[in-house]
């Protein structure tokens, strides 16, 4: 689908292809510009569609729009592009994703993704895909195992090893969860998501003023995104300061209505 693409179009492609894995709200921003282009240009593409829905969902992410609205343009747009081209992979982790999490079915994605992965065995991002919806049914060691094959297959890719880290959190193995997640900071783990994911790691270890660290660190890094104001309020609560968390999600509703 690609190779079809005229020249222009391909580099467009890949541009917003490499914006989306920064994952901060502003490359995103640019990487959705892009899709959105190219889908209108290129509506016959199914790649052009696959990163649209990939741009869309990555987008829930920032805690900053309206969720439903945002999933279902990622469906819609997953479909079209599965509907072009049967085998679009990277629309089909979209739409399993999005079966198994906000459509609350992680079995059903978990067999979508299984699906997937006989026909596809290299792609990483449908085998972290499968361990987060794993580690929400409590397989933690089946999802480790898929992120260490993520891992083989795309050993650069900071991204599998995020997922592991996030995995360690859930099964509260909290120490090793943190040094996964120095790894994964290290190999060049999005700023925004790394900071908060592991302020959460922190918050679910009963560690507030740690948690609270990572969070002041996301926001100072990132002071337009939701997100780490957000957490900063779960901080708030779990340390029993109401009266500032309640004054933090006032103030993120009125600038994020």
């Amino acid at each position: 689908d690609d190779v079809r693409m005229p020249l222009q179009a391909r580099a467009s492609l890949d541009l917003a292809r490499f914006l989306l894995r920064q994952r901060s709200p502003d490359s995103v921003a640019l990487a959705l510009s892009h899709a959105e282009t190219l889908t209108a240009v290129h509506p016959e593409s199914a790649a052009a569609w696959a990163l649209l829905a990939e741009v869309r969902h990555a987008e829930r992410c920032f805690m900053d729009r309206d969720f439903v609205r945002l999933h279902e343009d990622a469906l819609a747009a997953a479909r079209r592009a599965i509907e072009l081209d049967p085998d679009e992979a990277s629309a089909g982790v979209v739409e399993a994703s999005i079966v198994g999490q906000f459509g609350c079915d992680p079995e059903a994605g978990i067999r979508r993704l299984r699906k997937l992965l006989r026909r596809v065995p290299h792609h990483s991002d449908a085998r972290c895909s499968l361990a987060a919806l794993m580690q929400y049914v409590g397989a933690f060691e089946d999802a480790l195992a898929e992120l260490s094959i993520a891992r083989a297959h795309d050993p650069l890719s900071p991204f599998p090893r995020a997922h592991a880290a996030n995995v360690l959190a859930y099964a509260r193995r909290h120490d090793e969860a943190r040094d996964e997640w120095k790894l994964a900071s290290a190999a060049g783990a999005p700023r925004l998501t790394t900071e908060v994911l592991r302020g959460m790691n922190e918050l679910w270890a009963g560690q507030h003023a740690r948690a609270r660290a990572h969070f002041e660190s996301a926001a100072a890094g990132f002071p337009t995104s939701a997100m780490p104001a957000v957490c900063g309020a779960m901080v708030d609560a779990a340390s029993g300061d109401w009266k500032r968390a309640n004054a933090t999600i006032a103030d993120c509703v009125a600038r994020f209505p």
